[in-house]
């Protein structure tokens, strides 16, 4: 939400209680109110706020859940942890070469497909979803949409958008490099929840240097 959706929402609601949950992490959208700015907008619209800090992770993997606790601020990286079993460390890649870059995805997007559980090869935006699948053009993937029912095994391809609130056994996350994902809030986020989408295990590449938020 923006904060100009939540002021309304409180305008012509203003006998209701608000109880708002999320990650702020996962604001994947311009504009999205910070957690910041939505506690000063209700104190001042409506006098308090209580805060609770859900700060376990139930889909994620102890490795995982550490990859992608470095995109957290430390107090929130210091509480986060994991209830799941040990599983599969992150498998990341750095590439000079563009076409060892392309080489390499489309054998790991191409092993993945004949794996158990369902792969999700995750993209930065809807446009670069597009131009992935052109680069995979004969490997049994599904191209997801809105719309679209997710199957149990396989490999799908998405914009980070749309995997928002899913979860897959293993996610690969490409152009994990520092020019497609430098030190900025929103890439941050995007990032962060990409990542967080795998459960069990998780693969990024990088074309170039790897971001220095992973670092």
């Amino acid at each position: 939400y923006t904060t100009t959706q939540l002021a309304v929402l409180s305008r012509f609601f203003p006998s209701a209680h608000f109880l708002l949950l999320g990650d702020e992490n996962q604001a994947v959208n311009e504009g999205t109110a910070s957690f910041a700015e939505v506690r000063d907008l209700f104190r001042r619209l409506r006098g308090s706020v209580d805060e609770c800090a859900l700060m376990i992770s139930y889909r994620s993997s102890p490795e995982i859940t550490e990859l992608f606790c470095k995109l957290l601020d430390e107090r929130e990286r210091v509480q986060a942890t994991s209830v799941q079993r040990p599983g599969t460390h992150p498998c990341i890649m750095e590439f000079a070469d563009l076409d060892e870059y392309e080489s390499a995805l489309r054998d790991v997007v191409e092993k993945a497909s004949g794996q158990e559980g369902l792969t999700a090869l995750i993209a930065n935006t809807r446009s670069r979803a597009k131009q992935l699948a052109k680069l995979l053009a004969g490997i049994p993937i599904q191209v997801v949409s809105e719309n679209s029912a997710l199957p149990t095994s396989g490999v799908v391809l998405l914009d980070v958008k749309l995997a928002k609130g899913l979860e897959f056994d293993h996610a690969i996350v490409p152009d994990v490099q520092e020019g497609a994902f430098p030190n900025e809030p929103l890439r941050r986020h995007r990032l962060y929840t990409a990542i967080s989408r795998a459960t069990q295990r998780v693969t990024l590449l990088a074309n170039g240097p790897l971001s220095n938020l992973l670092r």
